[in-house]
């Protein structure tokens, strides 16, 4: 997987995994708790069998990985020659759709060159999204993340959130994809005047939000420290996405470029959104990850 990380003041909040924290009856939970399982088992292959096979063994065939830019991450992972390079990571906040059929996990990791290397040489954060497969087992179809500086404090447990909004309510995934696109429209078109603005504005309360270089923010109090500066105007490419059978977990990623007083960043997007129990689509998760700026030509 690749990477993102967690911040010296705001952190993920954790979430122990408890038989009293679910029902049991209902779905998603067996397919939440499921899913932090293959996470784990993801990152336990890649210290036994090396980060080539991990990938391999746990990308869906259509999966996408950022490289810097989304390419086809079978494809790239079966390409790359064995390597000692370790590469670590745990999940720490994970959540599914209603449907139990798509799902997404973030977490910290930690890069070694070498197996055997004491310290870490690279830190950041990843994001995954999953996407349960015919035959039952998860799959990751999109990966991304950033790098940020080494962590301070120790990491906690998992964090898993029932779904307050199960069970109550039919899904009418026609309408439900209308909706989504709706909001993904009314989002990049706020984006196009203020960018900042437009994030906040689309959040919901525990976002969490990862951008190069620096530590997440969880939290709409968190993003506006992190935003303040981020007043530009920030138009959006969609390449693709999907949405959850039940119509309450979407996902999309694509190229963009914000025009801010110092310059123009341009880079690649990935947005988790949900649907909030008033029935908004609201943002989960919002990853920028900026393209090194161009080098100026010679004489200008």
């Amino acid at each position: 997987m690749q990477i993102l990380s967690k911040s010296a003041k705001v952190f993920f909040v954790l979430l122990a995994l408890s038989s009293k924290a679910f029902s049991a009856e209902a779905p998603n939970d067996k397919a939440l708790i499921s899913l932090v399982a293959a996470e784990k088992g993801f990152a336990q292959m890649a210290v036994e069998k090396g980060v080539r096979d991990a990938f391999v063994a746990n990308l869906a065939d259509d999966a996408i990985v950022f490289n810097p830019g989304p390419v086809k991450g079978k494809e790239l992972y079966l390409k790359r020659p064995a390597s000692e390079a370790r590469l670590t990571w745990q999940p720490i906040f994970a959540d599914v759709a209603d449907a139990g059929d798509i799902g997404y996990t973030t977490g910290p990791w930690e890069f070694r060159a070498h197996a055997g290397d004491a310290k870490a040489s690279g830190f950041g954060q990843f994001v995954s999204v999953w996407k349960k497969q015919a035959e039952g087992d998860w799959k990751v179809i999109l990966d991304g993340g950033i790098e940020n500086p080494a962590p301070v404090d120790k990491q906690l447990a998992v964090e898993i959130l029932p779904n307050e909004y199960r069970n109550e309510r039919k899904t009418d995934l026609k309408a439900a994809r209308g909706a989504f696109a709706a909001a993904e429209k009314e989002f990049s078109d706020a984006s196009a005047k203020d960018a900042e603005a437009a994030l906040i504005d689309a959040s919901a309360e525990n976002i969490r939000i990862f951008r190069e270089g620096r530590f997440p923010a969880v939290g709409r109090d968190a993003a506006r420290l992190m935003l303040g500066y981020d007043h530009g105007k920030m138009t959006a490419k969609r390449i693709d996405g999907g949405i959850s059978r039940s119509g309450d977990l979407a996902y999309s990623y694509g190229e963009y470029s914000n025009e801010r007083q110092d310059g123009i960043e341009r880079g690649y997007y990935v947005t988790i959104w949900k649907l909030s129990v008033g029935g908004d689509w609201k943002l989960a998760v919002d990853v920028r990850k900026a393209q090194p700026p161009e080098e100026k030509k010679a004489g200008q």
